[in-house]
This record gives structure tokens, sequence and C-alpha cells, in this order.
């Protein structure tokens, strides 16, 4: 299931991943009390006989898309060494 996640709701880890890798990922997001929003991404990157697994959580983002820029740019980055 984690591999068939619906487009709109594909962010986060997966973003930076090599040529040919595998991503399975289950991602999350919410509006905190103080009005900021949450978001995580948590997958698993499979590349050849290596399996990676990333976890990426933020709080206090200032908007939903703010937090999934963030999460998108650290899995890139981070994906980008493997």
């Amino acid at each position: 299931m984690m591999r068939s996640v619906i487009a709109s709701q594909r962010f986060g880890v997966g973003e930076g991943a090599p040529e040919g890798a595998t991503v399975a990922l289950k991602n999350g997001w919410v509006t905190g009390p103080d009005g900021f929003w949450a978001v995580n991404s948590s997958g698993i990157v499979t590349v050849g006989e290596g399996r990676f697994v990333l976890a990426i959580y933020t709080r206090r983002n200032p908007s939903m898309t703010a937090g999934f820029e963030l999460v998108g740019r650290v899995a890139a980055r981070v994906e980008s060494l493997l």
C-alpha cells in the first residue's frame, strides 16, 4: 500500500530518490492548536540491494504548503547522498 500513494499525497520521501529506486511512503499533516502545521513523511527507499528508512517530522510550519516544501527539501538532500 505504501508504494501506491495517490499522486496528490506523494511528497517528501522519494522526491530525490536515485533513478530506479523503489519508494514506499506514508505522509501526514495536521494543524495544531497554535495554528501552525505539523507535517511528516516517512518511508523506505530501496536502491539496488540497499534499503534506507527515512523519517522526517516538522512542526510550526506557517502553512501546509510550507511544510510540504520543507519536508521535500530535506528528503531530496538526504536522498541525493544515497
